[in-house]
């Protein structure tokens, strides 16, 4: 990656973290959805990034979470399966030509038919594995599930419409 790649990896960090914790700390809505925006930025790190520095920074994404929230830990351990889930997900829906020049798998560059079939399936497993350990295991398995699934569309729609805000369309791997 360009140095450039690295500053804007940087912002990007800044600002879905610094969204979440200082803004989307206390947005609940019904008492059933919550925002976990900040894995947008694990969600768009750049394709070719190697597994274990996506893994890392998962885990240190959730963990930073983790610090503001005081949720020892469960940020971490749901941002870390994701990271793990997202390369193989990545693998799993490559593009008939490959990603090809591409490096950042955003709204702009792919559509909103590939970004969701990217992201709704991973934000889902995400939200749920919080929710599942938050609540102890199967013991309330219905009240995470119910939770999962509203918290899942409202994170989409925060995620793509930062999208749509702040992310250009690249043009290709070198930007």
């Amino acid at each position: 990656m360009k140095q450039s790649l690295y500053i804007r990896q940087v912002m990007h960090f800044a600002l879905y973290v610094g969204m979440q914790v200082i803004f989307l700390k206390n947005l609940v809505m019904f008492q059933m959805a919550f925002t976990f925006v900040y894995i947008g930025f694990v969600l768009l790190l750049p394709i070719r990034i190697s597994p274990v520095a996506n893994l890392m920074i998962g885990f240190f994404t959730g963990l930073m979470v983790d610090m503001f929230y005081d949720t020892l830990g469960i940020n971490a351990a749901a941002c870390t399966l994701l990271a793990y889930l997202r390369l193989h997900w990545l693998n799993f829906i490559k593009p008939q030509g490959g990603y090809e020049n591409i490096n950042i798998p955003s709204v702009r560059n792919f559509g909103l038919r590939w970004f969701s079939y990217y992201t709704l399936p991973l934000i889902f497993i995400f939200i749920f594995t919080f929710f599942f350990i938050e609540h102890g295991g199967i013991k309330m398995f219905s009240s995470a599930l119910l939770k999962s699934i509203a918290s899942t569309f409202l994170t989409y729609f925060l995620i793509t419409l930062i999208q749509y805000l702040f992310y250009p369309r690249q043009k290709d791997s070198n930007e």
